[in-house]
This record gives C-alpha cells, structure tokens and sequence, in this order.
C-alpha cells in the first residue's frame, strides 16, 4: 500500500524501471526520472501503477562476490521489469562479457525478455568526442539488426518518447489491480518463543510455538542450536510431531535445562503443510 504526492493510500503494482546509460548521459537520466515521478504524481493512484526508477549511481548497494557489472546485474537488472537505454557520444567501460556495462545490461534484459528500449541522441557530436562517438554508431547499427530503435534531439523529446513507451509497457503488461486480499501471504507461519518460570535453578520451562499464519502446520517439530556454546537443551516429547492450526494455535514442549547453561540458540522448525515438507529457522532467547 502505498502514500503518493499527498494523496490517501492505496493499492498499487510497482514497476521498476531501470535507466541504464554511459555516464556522459546524466541529464538525460534526471529528465527520464523526473518524467517518471511525474508520471506518478498525475496518474499512480488513477492507474492503481508506481514507477519506480532505478538507476546504478543511486540503487546499487556495494557488495563482494563478483565484478561491479555482475553486481549490477543482480540488484538492478535482474529485478527491473522496463528497461531504458540511453546513449550520447560515448559507449562506456568494457566488461568481462560485452563492449560496455551498458550494451551488458541490455543484452542481459533482452535474454530475460524483459521490455527494452534503446534511444540515441541525435545533439551534435563535439570535436573531441568524434572518436567515442563513432563506437557508439557503430554499436547502433548492431542494435538496428535486432530491433527498433528511438532517438532523441534534447532531454525533454527523451522523456516524453520515454513516456509514450512506458505506457505502451503497461497496456502489454495486463496488470491486475492489487487489493489487500491479494497482499495478504496465505499459509502456516509458527514463530518460537521460549516461557521460563524461574521458581528454581532446575526448573521445567517450555518451548512455545504459536502458528500465526492461516494454515495448519501439521507434524511440526524442532531442534535447538546453542548460539554461546551453552549445554545443549533437552527438549522434552519432541520426538512427536504435533498439529498447530493457523490463527493463533499453539503447542508447548517442556524443556528441561539448568536455565544458566544456554542463553541463545536457533531453532530449527520443520513440518508439512498441504503434503509439503516447510522450514524455518530463527533465533530464540532461553532467558
């Protein structure tokens, strides 16, 4: 549910759209944003669609476990549903896998058949950027083999063309009006908790397990990881799978322990819903 401009809440499908381009283009991505958030403001709540724009200098969070582009990839390509090219007089830096980050990402959406378009700038090249300029035809007339191409005279004809496609996007999508009905997760989702009554050193404390979801968790059973290298925790009739129904039903197994030995550990759930077999796994404190 969302809050847009000042308008009360509502429900609405959220499109991110992912505006890719060389880093001489950064006017052209503001225009591209700031048509987007107006897009918002006159029609989100009308068409019951947020816009969400993306873009690698502001959305990509930094992160180890691959090269900046495969990074890239994952946060912001892989999660686009449009996306949106641009290019002025230069291609941009070569990857592992494509002449540009950019030529990358493009060729990553379109294999993911996710909507792709790409717009050139038509502005006159200056003198000393000749050079550049001649990859990126050159590119281009790759791209023309392959599909239909836009181009651009100013910031402003870019946004508005960029407007006319994203709409063009959303009629193909189909998109089905959410309601909270359809925002509501529907199954068995048992939490632990752990119920101490402390009359002695040794006394008998409890697990409890309380099914906060809409579904039945049928033979759920546990086991207890020490997180502080405390004595492991004898867990009391746990061999027996129990039946937790949804909306709140519960089940306690006593545990007994000496309450100073362990003070945190995770609890490892599993149990079988509609004939499927679930896990979860989450931290519990034992004090």
């Amino acid at each position: 549910m969302v809050d847009y401009g000042g308008a009360m809440s509502f429900y609405a499908n959220v499109i991110k759209v992912l505006i890719a381009s060389p880093s001489d283009t950064s006017q052209e991505r503001d225009a591209v944003e700031r048509m987007l958030h107006s897009w918002n403001s006159n029609r989100a709540e009308t068409e019951k669609v947020i816009l969400l724009p993306r873009r690698w200098e502001t959305d990509a969070v930094p992160a180890m476990g691959g090269t900046g582009q495969d990074i890239i990839n994952q946060q912001l390509v892989d999660k686009s549903d449009i996306v949106v090219a641009l290019f002025g007089t230069r291609l941009g830096q070569p990857t592992e896998n494509a002449i540009s980050g950019t030529a990358e990402e493009i060729e990553r959406a379109v294999a993911a058949n996710k909507p792709v378009h790409v717009y050139f700038s038509d502005a006159p090249v200056p003198p000393d950027a000749l050079e550049d300029a001649m990859k990126v035809r050159e590119f281009q007339k790759k791209l023309q083999a392959v599909g239909l191409l836009g181009n651009y005279s100013d910031s402003d004809d870019l946004a508005y063309k960029v407007r006319n496609a994203v709409e063009t996007d959303l009629a193909n999508l189909n998109l089905v009006t959410p309601t909270q009905q359809d925002l509501i997760q529907t199954g068995a989702d048992p939490i632990a908790s752990f119920v101490t009554q402390p009359q002695n050193r040794f006394s008998q404390n409890s697990v409890r397990i309380r099914n906060e979801g809409d579904k039945t968790a049928e033979d759920l059973s546990f086991k207890l990881e020490p997180l502080d290298g405390g004595a492991p925790v004898e867990i009391l009739n746990n061999s027996v799978g129990a039946t937790i129904p949804g909306n709140g039903g519960e089940y306690q197994w006593p545990v007994a322990r000496d309450i100073t030995s362990t003070q945190q550990a995770n609890i490892h759930m599993q149990w079988s819903e509609n004939g499927e077999i679930k896990t979860r796994t989450h931290s519990i404190s034992l004090i």
